[in-house]
């Protein structure tokens, strides 16, 4: 009898691991369209990285943008939290979040590092000096210092034209 308990022990434990591998198996990103409203996992090769007007940075997985059936949106005040995803075209990437629907076409919000797995996800941080509203053109936080307020140079007491009057002691 025991082993027989065991036995089913051990098939329902194998039953609920294969559900969590299935459940947390990634979609191909040609697919993501169906699956608009549930939070899943997306992957696929990243093909190029483009911005949209308002500093946003969207990871693109075919060559044209706009004619691409997913991909993923890094807002500008999420850029720090995520790194620098301009190393990622090349890459085989998962990206974890919620598949929602945006100009028609499914994507992702990425707003922290820990949405990208995969053997191309790594990112390294995004550089001091980059400005995500110039689109990395300015050189944000090297500015000069202000110059320090100088002192006035002690003058030397000049003495009047006919002398010191000394008065007298009564």
């Amino acid at each position: 009898m025991p082993a027989r308990i065991f036995r089913s022990f051990l098939t329902a434990l194998a039953a609920l691991l294969f559900q969590a591998a299935a459940a947390a198996a990634c979609i191909p990103f040609t697919e993501a369209a169906e699956h608009i409203g549930k939070t899943g996992c997306v992957s696929g090769k990243v093909v190029a990285i483009s911005q949209g007007s308002s500093g946003e940075q969207y990871v693109d997985f075919c060559a044209a943008h706009a004619g691409c059936g997913f991909s993923a949106v890094v807002f500008a005040d999420d850029l720090r939290d995520v790194g620098d995803i301009r190393t990622l075209p090349g890459r085989n990437v998962e990206l974890h979040g919620q598949i929602r629907q945006r100009d028609g076409q499914p994507q992702i919000v990425l707003s922290d590092a820990r949405q990208l797995k995969g053997p191309g996800a790594k990112l390294p941080p995004v550089p001091r000096t980059y400005d995500v509203e110039e689109r990395g053109h300015a050189a944000v936080g090297t500015s000069k210092p202000p110059k320090k307020a100088r002192k006035p140079k002690r003058r030397k007491p000049t003495l009047p034209a006919n002398g010191i009057e000394v008065p007298d002691e009564d």
